[in-house]
């Protein structure tokens, strides 16, 4: 510690020697390269904001264009979710609320994507509270997710929907039995996401 300060000791008194000059030269410099340091924190801060705002407008439009597509047609079962599968998972978040809003219902998008504590959106389902958790599955659902899921809405006493694209085991239809938690899959999803009746 003493040789830092012995150093800059010397630093600042070789700088003081300098021509008034050439100190104010650096001085300029040095307020220069600080100003940089601080606005191009700030252009990188507005870049990452401007770069989430334009991600969730591409995944409400992404999703909105495939809600388009399937609402009240005629489409297969089968094709629908094979296209849901395929789509971005955040995406599907999206088209589940966007759907639950098109049946009429209330509801309350998520502030991000990430840290939501296992709530990806809110509804309100014949004036009921609902907690909603979407999942795009490809394959089976995996059982710890909705047991989560349960303790999160009974965290929150309310009750939620788990709606998820893949296929649902016998152990997670036995979880989810009697909890508070009703699972929205398979021909459910398709009436969600088609407006059938």
């Amino acid at each position: 510690m003493l040789n830092i300060n012995n150093g800059l000791t010397h630093l600042w008194t070789y700088f003081l020697s300098l021509p008034v000059v050439i100190q104010a030269v650096l001085w300029s410099i040095g307020i220069l390269v600080l100003y940089y340091l601080q606005s191009s924190k700030r252009a990188r801060r507005k870049r990452s904001d401007k770069a989430k705002k334009k991600n969730r407008a591409w995944r409400m439009k992404q999703s909105n264009a495939m809600l388009a597509d399937f609402w009240h047609s005629d489409l297969d079962p089968d094709v629908v979710i094979s296209r849901v599968r395929k789509m971005d998972s955040l995406a599907f978040e999206e088209l589940v609320l966007s759907a639950i809003s098109r049946h009429g219902h209330k509801i309350k998008r998520g502030v991000s994507y990430s840290g939501d504590g296992g709530i990806d959106g809110q509804a309100w389902i014949n004036g009921q509270h609902h907690l909603l958790q979407m999942k795009r599955y490809s394959s089976y659902v995996d059982c710890r997710h909705i047991t989560d899921f349960i303790d999160v809405c009974n965290s929150h006493n309310t009750v939620g929907w788990f709606i998820h694209s893949g296929l649902t085991g016998k152990k997670s239809f036995s979880v989810a039995k009697g909890s508070n938690v009703q699972i929205i899959a398979d021909g459910d999803l398709i009436l969600l996401l088609t407006g059938r009746e």
